[in-house]
């Protein structure tokens, strides 16, 4: 995931605990809460995600970002079904530049001056 760019999607998967599989037509009960660097969760701005394909992919959904829900270094998102027995799992990303000049590379540590090798 990148920095303050808008248009990025992230995923979810949901899983029916009852019967043990993927489940799918769920859309409507999903929601999800963000967290950024640490901060307390705001709901998405996508209210409900998007499934990617019943058939092929059962179980993951799409949620759309706004370039300001990427706007931190480290984000979260939790997803909620109001349906019963639904288990979302929670997305985890570390977020880096759009732009390669904002990355920040620390400088290498200083190399230890060569000491002389004394044999036996």
């Amino acid at each position: 995931m990148q920095k303050k760019v808008a248009s990025q999607k992230i995923q979810i998967y949901a899983h029916d605990t009852v019967s043990d599989s993927a489940k799918t037509g769920d859309a409507v009960n999903i929601t999800a809460y963000i967290s950024k660097d640490g901060a307390s969760p705001a709901q998405s701005n996508d209210v409900n995600p998007t499934e990617l394909d019943s058939i092929n992919m059962p179980g993951v959904y799409i949620f759309d970002l706004l370039q300001a829900e990427t706007d931190c270094n480290d984000f979260v998102l939790y997803g909620i079904s109001a349906t019963v027995g639904i288990s979302i799992d929670i997305e985890h990303r570390t977020v880096v530049p759009a732009n390669f000049a904002d990355l920040v590379i620390p400088a290498p540590a200083a190399t230890p001056a060569s000491q002389a090798w004394v044999g036996a």
